[in-house]
């Protein structure tokens, strides 16, 4: 199915799935789309009740189609997200609704970041992923200096971050590592695992405000997916010496 006839199944469905879920009652007949993956084996619960001009907050439908605008300016797959194919994440139509502003929040917090804060090296790597950040790390430390750090940027994109997602959301910090750590935010639908829905924002890899270059599928960004990667362990123990990716409370 091309992305034009997907989204406009997505806006269908936007004034009356406020309350539903792809894969509830008077969602998605599954059976209709097969061609794109399986249908998931479990359904996402239901949700608890360049930049886009801002779109009316009760206009479902305006914020589906910014959210998919924005995903798609990310590089992201609007396939992959939603509760749908085989590598599904699960998020819902309210989910995708309230998603539309946070990228272009995160976007913004991360250019002022940049423009209050210049530094030479950042620039000069700007875009070159890992090397950019690492990088710009060593000649913050030497400068005493670390305003271009991953914690600042995590600081700066967190609050824009949850300001602009909806109530069906989650924003979160995250962090990775004992020593170096790595820090960033993620977003993913309330009730469910964040380490299958998670989309992070991080700016500092490539130290770029860029969309495409600072938002990530969490398993993009901290690694594979954690049954895969772990099997059962990782249920018997999730954070096995702190060094795996976790959820950092709001005041960390």
């Amino acid at each position: 199915m091309s992305l034009g006839p997907f989204l406009a199944m997505l806006l269908s469905l936007a004034a009356g799935a406020e309350e539903s879920s792809f894969g509830a009652t008077g969602g998605i007949d599954f059976s209709a789309v097969r061609r794109m993956g399986r249908a998931p084996s479990h359904a996402a619960p239901a949700p608890a009740a360049g930049e886009a001009a801002p779109v009316p907050a009760t206009d479902a439908a305006a914020r589906i189609r910014a959210a998919h605008a924005e995903l798609t300016d990310a590089a992201v797959p609007v396939a992959v997200v939603i509760e749908m194919g085989e590598r599904k994440m699960g998020w819902t139509v309210t989910n995708m609704a309230d998603f539309a502003g946070v990228i272009p929040a995160a976007s913004r917090a991360t250019a002022a970041l940049h423009a209050s804060n210049p530094d030479a090296v950042a620039e000069f790597y700007r875009g070159r992923c890992i090397a950019a950040g690492t990088l710009t790390n060593l000649n913050g430390t030497i400068r005493g200096d670390l305003n271009r750090g991953c914690i600042a940027h995590q600081q700066a994109v967190f609050g824009p971050a949850r300001a602009a997602a909806g109530s069906s959301l989650e924003v979160k910090k995250i962090r990775y590592g004992l020593f170096p750590q790595h820090n960033a935010v993620i977003v993913f639908p309330r009730g469910t695992d964040w380490r299958y829905t998670g989309i992070v924002l991080d700016g500092w890899k490539c130290q770029t405000s860029e969309p495409r270059r600072m938002v990530y599928l969490y398993e993009n960004w901290g690694g594979a997916r954690p049954i895969e990667l772990f099997g059962r362990e990782w249920e018997i123990n999730p954070n096995p010496g702190s060094a795996m990716p976790r959820l950092l409370a709001d005041h960390e």
